[in-house]
């Protein structure tokens, strides 16, 4: 899936504070899962996978090299991607609707496409 036009522009703090807004995101789905065993333990998951999104993202911002730039943006595209894994068994094990997590789905696919441009562009102006 091709990222919006605008985003590909993002400030590193709007990307920041966008990765912040999916975690956020994430915490009020998982707040209304049904109190089941099943719930939890994809909702754990879930929070889990989409926090580590921004926090890596942090990181990534703070590298001191290209090669730590390029393993922490690598670590955000694959939490991104296990995110949407989680919703994905959220859909399936009929839990939530896939309706519902439509602009949650969209926005991380945007991250990942965001990620793996970043990276390839990186790892071009390296080599």
């Amino acid at each position: 899936m091709a990222a919006k036009a605008h985003s590909i522009f993002m400030t590193e703090q709007e990307f920041k504070d966008h990765t912040k807004q999916i975690t956020m995101r994430v915490v009020g789905l998982v707040e209304e899962l049904p109190n089941n065993q099943k719930a939890h333990i994809i909702g754990n998951e879930l929070l889990q996978s989409s926090a580590s999104i921004g926090a890596n993202y942090r990181a990534a911002c703070r590298g001191k090299s290209a090669e730590e730039l390029i393993k922490r943006l690598g670590d955000v595209e694959t939490d991104a991607d296990r995110t949407l894994y989680w919703l994905e068994i959220l859909v399936e094990s009929n839990l939530v609707p896939a309706q519902k997590l439509s602009q949650l789905t969209e926005d991380l696919d945007e991250i990942v496409y965001m990620t793996a441009s970043s990276i390839q562009a990186l790892r071009t102006k390296r080599n």
